[in-house]
């Protein structure tokens, strides 16, 4: 980390070009002492030079697209990070070795996959009703929308609700009226379509597309 910290004045928001910085001092080094001893002997011998100059630029070159390509790796597994935190979907990770970028993007799949199983529990949550395990208003109508977006002529929505069963909270306790609640869920659900959605819209309140 030491050496990390001693260049971040080289491109501080840039960690890649900071490392083909380093390699474009590190291939030029040969050409630089060659300037520097032919200029110490005053004896310049041209082929040479262009022949260490040219070298020089290749391996330039070279090595310049060689570590922007094995870089490639950690951009991606940042970009695919930084997808997961806002929120998105990521497609596969890519499968490396057993080198360090290898676990850095095993590293990555497993974050990946973690998060977006998190996500969809918090959000079936969400949509869930805890009594019944039927949907809730919301879910109902997360599922409704794309489904009414494509066909509304052959849909039909009937709203039911249970009648006197402030009736039954009064005379039997809110566990009856629960156990009831949870019941009449099961028979609804026993009773529905593949394609019929139903929820719980409120109180003694049920919807179902």
């Amino acid at each position: 980390m030491r050496f990390y910290e001693a260049t971040r004045f080289l491109f501080p928001r840039h960690y890649e070009r900071r490392i083909l910085a380093i390699c474009f001092a590190a291939v030029h080094l040969p050409l630089i002492g060659c300037v520097i001893l032919l200029s110490w002997r005053s004896a310049w011998d041209p082929s040479l030079f262009g022949v260490l100059l040219a070298a020089t630029l290749l391996g330039t070159i070279g090595a310049i697209f060689a570590v922007s390509e094995l870089l490639m790796p950690i951009r991606r597994a940042t970009v695919m990070l930084q997808t997961v935190q806002r929120g998105g979907r990521v497609g596969p990770v890519p499968v490396g070795g057993d080198d360090l970028v290898g676990q850095l993007l095993h590293g990555v799949a497993q974050a990946v996959s973690e998060t977006a199983r998190r996500i969809e529990q918090l959000k079936d949550a969400a949509e869930r009703d805890l009594l019944t395990g039927l949907r809730n208003r919301r879910g109902f109508l997360d599922a409704v929308a794309p489904l009414l977006a494509a066909d509304t002529k052959s849909s039909t929505i009937a709203l039911l609700d249970l009648d006197h069963f402030k009736a039954v909270n009064d005379d039997h306790g809110h566990d009856r009226g629960d156990q009831l609640l949870t019941h009449f869920a099961d028979k609804l659900t026993a009773a529905l379509g593949r394609s019929d959605v139903a929820a719980r819209w409120g109180g003694e309140e049920f919807i179902v597309l």
